[in-house]
């Protein structure tokens, strides 16, 4: 058995050395199933603008864990259709949760005119 660099060990296989990856899901909707309103205010209060982790500028990308835990201390923050994108995602197992400009509107989930 040899060791990484970190001192992990690594097993030995056919092809090379086995490796452990984390991968993880994610619910991408159309930004259309939440309300404008609601990016917006929650934007001015800083909270989603410090927790989205997206580097493309026509999407937002939530940690929903996060979002659910820290949204009992901040709820005014979060609108009710917001919260229900996050439990959707979870109830998927879902990590991550996506809202895009240029998606699909999916069906049952609740859509708002920009």
């Amino acid at each position: 058995m040899n060791t990484s660099a970190k001192g992990k060990a690594l097993s030995k296989t056919r092809e090379g050395y086995k490796m452990k990856f984390e991968i993880n899901k994610e619910l991408v909707l159309s930004t259309a199933h939440v309300k404008e309103t609601t990016l917006h205010g929650c934007f001015k209060y800083d909270y989603l603008d410090d927790n989205n982790y997206s580097k493309d500028p026509d999407s937002l990308r939530f940690h929903v864990e996060t979002c659910l835990e820290d949204s009992d201390d901040i709820v005014y923050i979060f609108p009710d259709e917001f919260l229900e994108l996050l439990n959707i995602a979870r109830k998927h197992d879902c990590k991550w949760l996506v809202l895009d400009g240029d998606v699909e509107i999916s069906e049952g989930v609740p859509v708002y005119q920009w």
